[in-house]
């Protein structure tokens, strides 16, 4: 454990202090031990790390249960570490965007183990995810564009240039109509008329007919595409380039939602 919850944390000023503590505690740490979840797509994950080396990795590919699997699995992760829940100095998690009760499940489920342990979390977008999960070779960049399907023919999506340790966001998250895809991207990045695009996501296996007739895009797939963000790719991540000032407080989690969920939409109509 890095550092117990305190009932003498109350306020901003108290919340900036405990996690400059636990992130001066995460740098001396000999194993960095920290569980990671997602569930934020059609594909839910679990993975635990500890001394640079994933323990264990579990994933679901059954949206509708994933509350019911994903303590299930996390119990089963956390019995690979010989001190248990003890051990853990950390929870990451995937913020969005993505399914709006997937996204409900591991945020609540982070927010809870991270309360209980006194754990700092570490979030990150399920888009970036996907666009470091491109593999780029030495010395090269490669502009990605994560698109995540979130129905009623829209998709999430971003823009990344991907090299082989870094991910620049060049245009950030946003919830866009299919059929404006294009246009969007070509208004907010003029030079992308002549550059070449990696496309992930379950968005384009979604859309694909629409996507693949762009005609001023040149949109490329992978054979090896990933097209579901993972615990597994998420731990990867935070292990190489989890900075300082990443760490969250679990009062300071918000979910990436980008729209509201059918429910408030209707409320709206």
């Amino acid at each position: 454990m890095i550092f117990q919850e305190s009932s003498d944390i109350k306020d901003i000023k108290d919340i900036k202090e405990w996690l400059c503590n636990c992130a001066e505690a995460w740098k001396q740490s000999p194993s960095r031990t920290f569980l990671a979840i997602d569930s934020s797509t059609s594909l839910a994950s679990v993975a635990v790390v500890s001394s640079g080396k994933t323990l264990y990795s579990e994933e679901c590919f059954r949206q509708k249960s994933h509350s019911e699997w994903m303590n299930g699995a996390i119990e089963r992760a956390i019995l690979t570490l010989e001190n248990g829940w003890h051990a853990l100095e950390l929870i990451a998690f995937i913020h969005g965007p993505g399914s709006f009760t997937g996204l409900r499940v591991s945020t609540n489920i982070a927010k809870t183990i991270a309360y209980s342990y006194g754990l700092p979390l570490v979030g990150m977008s399920s888009l970036e995810i996907l666009a470091y999960q491109v593999k780029v070779q030495k010395n090269h960049t490669t502009l990605v564009l994560p698109v995540i399907n979130a129905f009623k023919n829209r998709v999430f999506c971003a823009l990344f240039l991907r090299s082989q340790d870094h991910c620049e966001m060049l245009i950030p998250p946003h919830d866009i109509e299919v059929e404006k895809l294009e246009s969007f991207l070509i208004s907010n990045k003029k030079n992308l008329l002549s550059d070449s695009i990696v496309v992930v996501g379950d968005g384009f296996t979604a859309y694909q007919d629409a996507m693949t007739s762009f005609s001023q895009l040149n949109l490329k797939r992978l054979e090896a595409s990933q097209d579901f963000p993972t615990a597994a790719s998420l731990a990867q991540i935070v292990q190489n380039h989890a900075k300082n000032n990443s760490f969250l407080h679990w009062k300071e989690v918000v979910p990436v939602y980008l729209r509201a969920s059918a429910a408030e939409e209707a409320l709206r109509k």
